[in-house]
């Protein structure tokens, strides 16, 4: 490895450790908790849009609560959170909608009933 290419390496390093601590601070808490007896959402979809793009997560069972991991919000941007049967194909399937913007390092609960 060259000296060049060692400090290129240790810059990028750098670069992706201050990212995401930035990135970190600005990400929202959020609760989902599927309290619908509805027969149709036995399980509920989740969609996220944010930013010009979508996430999802999957199979939220009656009862049940989940904090979605793998799913990321971030705060002081518009959302819409849309909810959809489990057997969800898209968006278009939404049996809710919700549109806020939450607060920076905020924490909800977002209640399916």
């Amino acid at each position: 490895m060259t000296h060049h290419t060692r400090l290129l390496a240790v810059f990028v390093a750098a670069l992706l450790t201050l990212g995401a601590t930035a990135l970190h601070a600005q990400l929202v808490g959020v609760t989902f908790l599927n309290n619908s007896p509805d027969p149709a959402l036995q399980t509920a979809d989740i969609y996220i849009a944010q930013g010009g793009g979508t996430q999802k997560g999957e199979d939220i069972r009656y009862q049940s609560a989940d904090n979605l991991p793998s799913v990321f919000i971030f705060g002081d941007l518009e959302t819409t959170i849309t909810v959809a049967p489990g057997s969800s194909s898209s968006e278009a399937d939404k049996v809710a909608q919700l549109t806020f913007t939450p607060a920076i390092d905020a924490t909800y609960m977002i209640v399916i009933s």
